[in-house]
């Protein structure tokens, strides 16, 4: 099978069974969302980065490790790991389970 180059960091898998396992995993119970360019000029961000917003977080056990270091709900990502791009949920979890 013949793949392209980055297929994995294509997928969207928030809607997926997996999708809180990987919130756990990869960021600690954050639920994350895509700012839309509107969004980010009403708040003063950038438009050409990372803004992923903080829709929820996880609040008991091994998902609540976000919440332990801080997050809370409402903040807003705009880097994570050194990655600054405008990426995903799916894709910034993909990043950081490898």
């Amino acid at each position: 099978m013949d793949l392209p180059k980055g297929w994995r960091y294509a997928t969207d898998n928030t809607d997926r069974s997996t999708a809180w396992s990987l919130r756990v995993m990869a960021a600690g119970g954050l639920n994350l969302v895509v700012i839309t360019e509107d969004e980010c000029k009403q708040r003063g961000l950038g438009t050409d980065g990372m803004a992923l917003w903080v829709k929820g977080r996880g609040i008991y056990g091994p998902r609540a490790a976000a919440k332990k270091a801080g997050f809370q709900k409402d903040d807003v990502l705009v880097e994570v790991a050194g990655i600054k791009e405008n990426i995903t949920e799916s894709r910034l979890h993909g990043h950081l389970m490898q």
